[in-house]
């Protein structure tokens, strides 16, 4: 091309031929161009002319997507649009920009909904590997799905550029911890509301071994009773004053003054509890309306603990228990045991055995409810196991199997009536929005139901007994 082409004005409206110069200039910028604006300056179009006719295709492109001509652009719509009806440019364009705004924060919202979902059903959100071709986990997995009801997510999901689609681990964690403030937030303005509030503690090792003090708040909102967690904070130190100063610190960040509290709730460890160099001491010389008490469903634990402890059968019996739990764990061993179940057993649910827990004691229900309802099953598991070619399961099988007899299912029914009382009690103690006058009551009842039972003996139970004695080993 080594002239200029009239076809380039339906292309480009801005274009201004000279027929003098024989070149082109760009109406918008030499009209409109900002003065202040620091934009790369173009005199070609501007000044000189440009008259390069075999680069102009390329030239028109580059220049029409600069900066300075966009601005020039938008200045001459607007005083073409205020010359044609005295409107403001500001409302026909920022139509387009406003339209922008919303689909970003429409695709801002599914994105933040992924992240709560997922934190709120404790589920991983990310994947081991996030290509095109493989899971990339439930938070990426699961804007995707939103995407397929949703033209505008699906929209930027494709088309957006990586930094741009937010779903990158970073920006991930970071959009988690702004929504954990903004719960603390609101924690904080209800707990300053009461005015007085109780403090909660305890100390759990993550899966990295790093100790974690675990920092709860309870308090009275619009009449009711709520229990809300703030914070896991690393542990400097295990020792009464650094926990302390964990302790103060994590309120100190959620704007909650410490000298409010009037409740400390701690387990029984002696760096907590202690009455004279313990947290809650040291925590009592600073405010001295903070009482302590020790968790009382953690004092149910200990107690339900050294009962069994002092009882050599019963100590026997949850080995016997934990024993079972181990070898059914076993691949093969679980599927037979699982085939057992549903050709013993008529109900459609199928029980797990379930490993005990030293420092849940009250949650040992579930593990002898299951061995109650499965034990047919688990007997002829083992019937089937012993006649395994191999030698190692076999052997076990045989030895469980002498293990499960008259005493054993006597000692089963005890404690799953014992553990049935006392778990609902240790639920209720549990509870957030547990009130003194029904705990106590709860206890009392507790204590009546067992000394009731301790009085009755087996006879309530002996025809049950029979049933599973009949079931599962020889009659003495």
């Amino acid at each position: 091309m080594r002239s200029f082409n009239r076809r380039w004005y339906e292309q480009y409206s801005w274009l201004e031929y000279s027929a003098d110069k024989d070149s082109v200039f760009c109406f918008a910028c030499r009209h409109f161009a900002h003065p202040g604006r620091q934009f790369r300056k173009e005199t070609a179009f501007t000044q000189d002319g440009f008259s390069t006719w075999v680069k102009a295709t390329q030239s028109f492109h580059t220049h029409n997507v600069s900066a300075g001509h966009k601005y020039a652009m938008d200045a001459w719509s607007e005083f073409k649009l205020r010359k044609e009806s005295g409107s403001k440019i500001s409302n026909a364009l920022s139509e387009g920009h406003s339209k922008t705004v919303r689909e970003n924060r429409e695709y801002m919202r599914a994105v933040v909904e992924a992240l709560r979902y997922t934190a709120c059903q404790t589920i991983a959100q990310r994947g081991h590997r996030e290509s095109e071709t493989s899971n990339r986990g439930n938070f990426i997995e699961l804007l995707h799905v939103i995407g397929k009801f949703d033209k505008t997510v699906e929209s930027k999901i494709a088309n957006n550029p990586k930094n741009a689609k937010y779903t990158h681990h970073d920006i991930q964690d970071e959009l988690v911890d702004i929504m954990a403030n903004m719960v603390r937030e609101q924690i904080s303005r209800e707990v300053q509301e009461a005015g007085v509030f109780a403090l909660i503690v305890d100390e759990s090792k993550d899966v990295s071994k790093k100790e974690q003090v675990s920092v709860a708040v309870r308090y009275v909102h619009n009449d009711e009773i709520w229990e809300e967690f703030l914070h896991f904070t690393p542990a400097d130190g295990l020792d009464a004053n650094s926990l302390l100063t964990t302790i103060k610190q994590t309120l100190s960040k959620c704007n909650i003054d410490h000298n409010r509290c009037i409740g400390q709730c701690y387990d029984g460890a002696a760096v907590m509890s202690g009455c004279n160099n313990g947290v809650q001491e040291k925590f009592r010389q600073e405010v001295p309306q903070a009482l302590y008490v020790h968790c009382h469903a953690h004092r149910l634990n200990l107690v339900l603990v050294d009962c069994v402890n002092n009882v050599e059968p019963a100590g026997e019996f949850f080995e016997i228990v934990q024993m079972l739990h181990n070898f059914f764990s076993g691949s093969v061993v679980h599927s037979i045991f699982m085939k057992k179940q549903k050709e013993l057993q008529a109900a459609d649910k199928l029980f797990e055995l379930k490993k005990l827990s030293e420092t849940r004691w009250a949650c040992q229900y579930s593990a002898l409810l299951a061995i109650q309802k499965t034990l047919p099953a688990i007997c002829a598991s083992l019937d089937d196991m012993m006649q395994q070619p191999n030698a190692r399961r076999k052997t076990e099988a045989r030895s469980l199997k002498g293990l499960i007899d008259f005493q054993f299912v006597v000692q089963l029914a005890l404690f799953e009536d014992l553990f049935r009382t006392t778990k609902f009690l240790s639920d209720h103690l549990q509870s957030p929005d547990l009130q003194l006058a029904s705990a106590t009551d709860l206890v009392e009842s507790t204590i009546a139901s067992l000394s009731e039972e301790q009085k009755r003996g087996l006879k309530k139970q002996q025809p049950g007994f029979v049933v599973h004695q009949r079931r599962t080993c020889k009659s003495p």
